[in-house]
């Protein structure tokens, strides 16, 4: 057995100088058993040197006291292996480093309101601003909106008071709020309503009249204002609202008649609002 070892040995450095040859790569040296025949001293054939790769070796013992030793050769560098080319594509490829994305901070736009169509979704200080003039005109609830921020979002019940807004202004009524639906809830005054049936029914003359109050008999003074000049627009029917208009034809007619221009309409007035209408 150890005459054995003492040969396994011997080979051993014979093959260690073998590999120094560098034979091809992934080719195998011999196999070689103890009771090998052949010359310790048996020749190597060398290749030419490649001082750019080196040589690996493998020993492997089997069960029969026989081994063997491969050779393989790789780069001076295993790092190298790192940056082999793909056979496939023919390019190399290196994976990029990391690197931290860059933005570009943009400030807000802030639009005033009549600045821009506003339709639904559209979010903004200038919506808002809108909304205050729906609420303020009674076309849409405060709880129907959302107004605690400092903008607020164009919902679809804002669109349907914009609708509602545009019927009654005899504009189109598509739900945007363009620059002539912004201009006109600017400026917006409400109607004189007109209410049929009005439970306050009274003749022109039954009470003092003053500015603000409401009734038949409000109605009845707004039509002689009419028909005497005072006043402009058309004859109306039922109820209506003593507003501004009417006090300020009330007091140009009590000027013409010399009486107290006050604007409200006593008994004497009404009896120079009769007498002449007579």
């Amino acid at each position: 057995m150890k005459k054995n070892f003492e040969k396994y040995f011997k080979r051993l450095f014979v093959v260690s100088m073998a590999s120094l040859a560098y034979p091809s790569e992934g080719q195998a040296l011999p196999r070689l058993l103890p009771d090998d025949k052949k010359s310790d001293d048996a020749g190597v054939q060398k290749s030419p040197s490649d001082d750019t790769k080196l040589t690996k070796f493998v020993l492997k013992m089997n069960s029969d006291d026989s081994y063997l030793i491969a050779a393989h050769r790789s780069h001076s560098s295993h790092r190298s292996h790192s940056s082999h080319r793909s056979s496939s594509g023919g390019s190399s490829y290196s994976r990029p480093s990391s690197t931290t994305s860059s933005y570009r901070s943009t400030t807000p736009v802030i639009y005033t309101l009549g600045e821009r169509v506003i339709s639904y979704g559209t979010s903004g200080g200038d919506v808002k601003e809108l909304a205050k003039y729906l609420i303020k005109h009674d076309f849409l609830k405060k709880e129907d909106i959302d107004l605690t921020g400092s903008s607020c979002t164009y919902n679809s019940n804002m669109e349907n008071a914009i609708k509602k807004f545009q019927k009654e202004c005899g504009l189109t009524a598509d739900g945007k709020a363009g620059p002539t639906t912004i201009s006109r809830i600017k400026s917006y005054t409400p109607q004189t309503t007109v209410v049929q049936n009005d439970v306050n029914t009274f003749n022109l003359g039954d009470r003092v009249l003053k500015k603000e109050m409401t009734g038949t008999d409000v109605t009845q003074l707004k039509n002689i204002l009419i028909d005497k000049k005072y006043l402009s627009g058309e004859f109306v029917k039922g109820s209506s609202l003593f507003d501004q208009a009417i006090y300020d034809a009330v007091v140009a007619f009590q000027k013409a008649m010399e009486i107290n221009a006050d604007g409200i309409v006593n008994a004497q007035t009404v009896y120079f609002l009769k007498r002449q209408n007579d």
